[in-house]
């Protein structure tokens, strides 16, 4: 249950990223959490809070995370891997997912993370530059770069980014890129996202 309901509403198909089970003795720990809240508080003065007292089983839910793909690759997500740092003064949503609450009623909550992008095949087939080619652009990098500590190549793979067109105002595009995860001592991960078309570095809007 939910793919479907995806597919209707943004026309891509999706993969589950995180599931997790809303029982009995969860929920009323997450109300509890709520009620101590700024936003409760100001809403119970106001008449408007709602608050159930007695959960039972029979209320269990799902609380569901999902990756919207293309051509069986990932769409970036945000979730599960590095964030994207630009250096050159741009912004925008990259991030797209979709998130769900479930019982056994059906779906009782959706909400969706991201932009409108267009997701129609290119005119012309586009050859992608191999994984070796863009790690070699990334030790190119890194080459250039004074480390204050050894860093690890941890894993690299290929997904699409929701990316500005920058020739168009205001239009977002689907383009894929290589992930190149980056590990440091410390425990902390970021990552190159270089063109598999271009070989650009999305760091500075390539």
């Amino acid at each position: 249950m939910g793919k479907e309901q995806i597919k209707e509403l943004t026309g891509q198909d999706s993969e589950v990223l995180a599931a997790y089970a809303l029982n009995q003795e969860t929920l009323s720990e997450l109300e509890e959490k709520y009620r101590q809240t700024q936003n409760y508080q100001e809403d119970a003065q106001r008449g408007k809070a709602a608050t159930v007292d007695d959960w039972s089983d029979i209320d269990e839910m799902y609380y569901m995370e999902y990756e919207l793909t293309k051509d069986g690759l990932p769409i970036y997500s945000g979730i599960n891997e590095p964030g994207i740092s630009m250096a050159v003064e741009t912004f925008w949503t990259a991030e797209t997912r979709i998130t769900m609450l479930l019982d056994q009623d059906g779906i009782r909550y959706i909400a969706v993370r991201g932009g409108i992008f267009d997701a129609s095949p290119e005119a012309e087939i586009q050859t992608i530059i191999s994984a070796e080619v863009a790690l070699e652009a990334v030790k190119e990098i890194y080459a250039n770069t004074i480390l204050s500590s050894q860093v690890t190549i941890s894993r690299i793979w290929l997904e699409y980014v929701v990316v500005p067109d920058w020739k168009e105002k205001e239009q977002y595009k689907l383009a894929p890129y290589w992930c190149v995860q980056i590990d440091s001592p410390s425990g902390n991960s970021s990552a190159e996202r270089i063109n598999a078309i271009t070989g650009g570095n999305l760091s500075y809007g390539e």
